[in-house]
């Protein structure tokens, strides 16, 4: 009886049903809710779609830019949408007063501009079919530009809301598991956006789905309409994003066993190279004539790099894989959730969350696998592969300075959603018989709770504004500079940083070197190298002096950004912008052939969307005068910032440090009752709770009557100073720390 009741509730529960009213309706509230131009690069494809209602396929190149001539109003509410990129700016009245005038324009009389959208230029019309037509009705009808945004979001969404649902009415296998992913929230997210992502992705597992029914139902004929319709949804896939011609490759290798004659299987070989091949070929050539580098702070040559990349393949293979190693982490944070422009994570619980909930309905739903045999698991895999494979090189060619040994840079975790149903559907069985009432109950659950975050986290982001703490969370490490001595072997100065929370921590990072010399500093070191490492000692960025920056305009962008001083023109300094998740990294600056002299490293942090400098620890050799260490500090923000600020000297010794430093002195400064000073932190009345603080941010621990320095101070915003010397005329090796404290 209690079988009869759960097979019935299943019946009624269809996953295709749930997902059109989860979907339908948190899905359109996250539409309206997200602030305009918000999604990642909406402001380029609200121009690409503009420019195609015009009927303009092909774009143009102007004075080193991409894009093309679109009316004034269209740009201009492009340009004020776009200004808001950090989390503590939120969507106002007044905000979205000034977006909506005008209300109505006739297009056709409005004054035109060219206006550079290199990036969204280079799509071709497959990926916007539905916004253009929604578009150029819009136009005609005189709405506004912003109106007109609306109306794409809501084209787009349409769209993918009827692909998502036809290919869960499709699926004969894993259909909770796909309504899962579907409604992942940066799926959800991505559907109600400008962007092209949500047609991707429910067009993606369309076409999967079909194709695994043909596998399953090995007797369903395959005749010229389901083969029309596969090729059709490999063809949009493929012109819409290249690397995601794979999937073309798929549809081939599964259909093309079941034809029966020789001309049946010639005739779909040229539908294959006509609709997915020649499609791709000729728009690559467009996009070759159209391409312009999207990074000015070094320059980049696809030509050059392509070349590079087939000369050596192995080098890239390595660079690939050491990418994916440091990065994966942030690629799979940002496939199932990274809402706004990249800004937005979901709360740190919901990551490993929704990974659990998605492996349990896997293994749940793997006792209705057993209709698909290896070879097409073997093929689907392959093909993923493929594609994530096309998307890395895309981005090394197009994104990467030629040549570049570090980290693949432009990749993002949300390109790897449309391959998404390829692992899915080729997922083993491992249960004898399918779990279905339980698979669709967990699904069920798991899909409310995903799209309620997903919600939540959108009005969150841009409605409700910051509680103004006084202490704590508002205050954070916005700028660390260590002034000090560089060596050779153990005397080259050693950073490491610690970046907590979870999102993108940008930092500007300098050593700066011949450029001091012009501020009086003598001794200092000409040519300094930066290098800096993950946890695992993987190179993340290296730059050597003179000649070696590349990052020349961006840095000098970044410094201006921050209010650091611009280094000279083709300085001998050198310098980075990282990206960075969380996690412990490691900063080496010593000197070009071994070269010694003074130094100032610098760190800024240009942005957080999440995270913050946790702590900050600086390795490096003390002398007497003008060589002592002197690590300077900004806090930033509102409020106090409670710190740990340690000189480690003599407990060095058992880390393999020889010639510490044997009693170094902390000098802290200024403070508004004096500078505070400590020559050994085991006589301080503070003594047990600077023990206590320092297990509660993991730092190792002192010895009791070592001479070692600490102190916890509370620090308003403002500038400081650590200054490390030794005692008498003590010289050594010594590390200076600060960690944030709860």
């Amino acid at each position: 009886m209690n079988f009869t009741w759960q097979s019935s509730i299943v019946k009624r529960l269809k996953p295709e049903r749930i997902y059109l009213v989860i979907a339908g309706t948190f899905g359109l509230a996250a539409l309206f809710a997200n602030a305009p131009f918000q999604a990642p690069d909406e402001g380029e494809h609200y121009a690409r779609m503009f420019q195609l209602s015009e009927g303009v396929l092909i774009g143009e190149r102007y004075a080193g830019t991409a894009g093309g001539e679109l009316p004034q109003p269209a740009i201009d509410v492009i340009n004020l949408g776009g200004t808001r990129t950090y989390y503590e700016k939120k969507m106002t009245h007044d905000l979205f007063a000034e977006l909506l005038h005008p209300a109505f324009v006739d297009w056709s009389r409005a004054p035109r501009a060219y206006h550079d959208f290199r990036h969204s230029v280079l799509y071709s019309p497959a990926g916007y079919l539905p916004q253009t037509l929604v578009v150029f009705l819009g136009r005609h009808l005189r709405v506004g530009p912003l109106g007109i945004m609306y109306l794409a979001r809501l084209a787009g969404f349409a769209a993918s809301l009827a692909l998502g649902y036809a290919a869960l009415k499709t699926l004969p296998i894993y259909r909770w598991t796909t309504l899962v992913l579907l409604l992942c929230p940066m799926s959800l997210y991505l559907l109600g956006s400008l962007a092209p992502d949500g047609m991707l992705i429910t067009g993606s597992t369309l076409l999967m789905a079909r194709l695994v029914r043909l596998v399953v139902q090995k007797d369903r004929p395959v005749d010229s309409r389901e083969q029309a319709i596969v090729l059709v949804l490999a063809g949009l896939l493929a012109l819409a994003k290249f690397v995601f011609l794979p999937f073309a490759g798929v549809a081939a290798l599964l259909i093309y066993p079941r034809l029966g004659s020789l001309r049946s299987k010639a005739i779909f070989g040229a539908a294959v190279l006509v609709c997915c091949v020649l499609p791709v070929w000729y728009w690559g050539r467009v996009t070759v004539a159209l391409f312009v580098p999207g990074r000015i702070d070094f320059p980049i040559d696809p030509v050059m790099q392509a070349r590079h990349l087939v000369g050596a393949p192995l080098a890239f293979m390595a660079t690939l894989a050491r990418t994916i190693h440091v990065r994966y982490p942030f690629y799979l944070h940002w496939m199932v959730g990274m809402l706004g422009r990249g800004d937005t994570p979901m709360p740190g619980w919901f990551y490993p969350a929704f990974g659990i909930g998605l492996i349990g309905c896997l293994i749940l739903e793997s006792g209705g696998a057993q209709g698909v045999g290896w070879g097409p698991r073997v093929v689907m895999i392959a093909a993923a592969a493929a594609s994530v494979l096309l998307i890395f090189a895309a981005q090394y060619v197009s994104w990467t300075a030629t040549g570049s040994l570090g980290l693949i840079e432009g990749v993002q975790g949300r390109y790897f959603l449309p391959l998404a149903p390829l692992v899915i559907l080729s997922f083993p069985r491992i249960l004898a018989t399918s779990a279905e009432s339980l698979a669709a109950a967990l699904a069920s659950v798991q899909s409310v709770l995903w799209a309620t975050v997903c919600l939540l986290t959108v009005i969150f982001r841009y409605y409700v504004p910051a509680p103004a703490l006084p202490k704590g969370p508002m205050a954070r490490l916005a700028n660390i500079s260590t002034f000090a001595n560089v060596g050779t072997g153990s005397n080259v100065l050693t950073t490491e940083i610690v970046v907590s929370g979870h999102g993108l921590e940008t930092l500007l990072i300098r050593a700066d070197g011949a450029s001091l010399a012009k501020l009086g500093v003598l001794g200092v070191l000409a040519n300094p190298s930066l290098r800096v490492r993950d946890s695992e000692g993987n190179v993340l960025a290296f730059n050597t002096a003179p000649g070696t920056n590349s990052n020349t305009k961006r840095i000098s962008v970044s410094s201006a950004s921050v209010g650091a001083f611009q280094l000279p023109t083709n300085n001998a300094d050198s310098g980075v912008v990282l990206r960075l998740t969380e996690g412990r990294y490691s900063i080496e600056v010593g000197g070009v052939n071994g070269t010694t002299g003074i130094v100032r490293e610098e760190i800024y942090e240009i942005s957080g969307s999440g995270t913050r400098l946790a702590k900050v620890s600086s390795r490096g050799f003390v002398g007497k005068g003008s060589n002592t260490m002197i690590l300077g500090f900004v806090v930033g923000g509102a409020g106090t910032e409670r710190l740990l600020c340690r000189a480690v000297g003599p407990s060095l010794a058992k880390f393999g440090v020889i010639g510490a430093l044997s009693r170094p002195t902390l000098d802290i400064g200024p403070l508004p009752s004096g500078d505070l000073i400590n020559s050994s932190w085991g006589t301080s009345p503070f003594r047990a709770e600077i023990s206590s603080a320092a297990s509660s941010v993991g730092a190792f621990p002192l010895a009791g009557d070592s001479a070692d320095s600490a102190a916890i101070f509370s620090a308003p915003p403002g500038a400081y100073t650590m200054k490390v010397l030794g005692e008498g005329s003590a010289a050594g090796v010594a590390q200076v720390e600060i960690y944030e404290l709860p």
